[in-house]
């Protein structure tokens, strides 16, 4: 069992080695990730070169020198040739690969386009949910929709929108509008009941317990990019539940906030 474990252990080591190293010729890393994984190998190899000495001084003491080995010594072998072997694999399984790599400078490059992005607004009020965020820039009459970036989602997505190009906004739950006002309706409710109808247009909620969809809807009259619909539930949640109340709350604040952006630009 001891020989088993000692060639298993030498020859997982020489194949991580080997794997690791040729990971470093691939032009997806660039210098300071190649001195990372450099270093990486070499702490690498010295547990490796400990445990295997550990691993075949074991083997030896097991088939040749049990009798002479004290029950200590044999038990520190044991738990040292164990304690180097995990430790490898460790250091293995989290060494960097390219895709790994690709992700974290992908991940850079979208932060720092996004970075220069912002930079060009002055943000007064933002308003997240759920990684997504909605600033009002009211000095550049803008409003921006952009969405963290992380290691687990890098794609780069925000949106820029004028002020006076919003015509309408309406919230959606589960494929039905249930509040939605614009330019147009408020004509419409201005003519028929005066300053108190121009916001109007909210529809009876489904009485289910689950919501599988919610999201808000921004109309402009850009010709290229009219339609932004920006999704914050996409899967099954309890209608009663404290997280989808909190979203909720959040979406009509957002509502009333593009409402509010429309009012001032008639």
């Amino acid at each position: 069992m001891s020989f088993v474990f000692a060639i298993g252990f030498t020859i997982l080591f020489i194949i991580s080695i080997f794997n690791l190293s040729s990971r470093l010729s691939n032009p997806v890393f660039g210098i300071e990730r190649k001195k990372d994984i450099k270093n990486l190998i070499k702490k690498i190899s010295i547990i490796g070169l400990i445990g295997c000495f550990l691993s075949w001084l074991l083997f030896y003491l097991w088939e040749y020198k049990i009798t002479s080995c004290s029950f200590v010594v044999l038990l520190f072998l044991i738990l040292g040739s164990i304690g180097c072997f995990l430790a490898m694999l460790f250091l293995w399984a989290v060494s960097p690969n390219e895709s790994i790599v690709k992700n974290k400078e992908k991940t850079d490059r979208n932060k720092k386009l996004l970075d220069d992005f912002l930079n060009q607004y002055t943000i007064e009020k933002i308003k997240t949910i759920k990684n997504i965020n909605f600033a009002i820039c009211s000095k550049d009459n803008t409003l921006l929709i952009y969405e963290n970036l992380s290691i687990t989602n890098n794609n780069l997505k925000y949106e820029a929108i004028p002020f006076n190009s919003i015509i309408e906004c309406e919230i959606i739950e589960d494929n039905s509008t249930i509040m939605k006002s614009g330019l147009n309706r408020a004509i419409v409710g201005a003519a028929i009941a005066g300053t108190t109808g121009a916001i109007i247009g909210v529809a009876t909620r489904k009485t289910t317990d689950v919501v599988n969809n919610l999201s808000i809807r921004i109309i402009t009259n850009e010709v290229l990019n009219p339609h932004h619909e920006i999704k914050f539930v996409t899967e099954t949640m309890n209608r009663n539940s404290d997280e989808y109340k909190q979203i909720y709350n959040d979406v009509q604040e957002i509502y009333s906030s593009v409402i509010a952006i429309i009012d001032s630009n008639k």
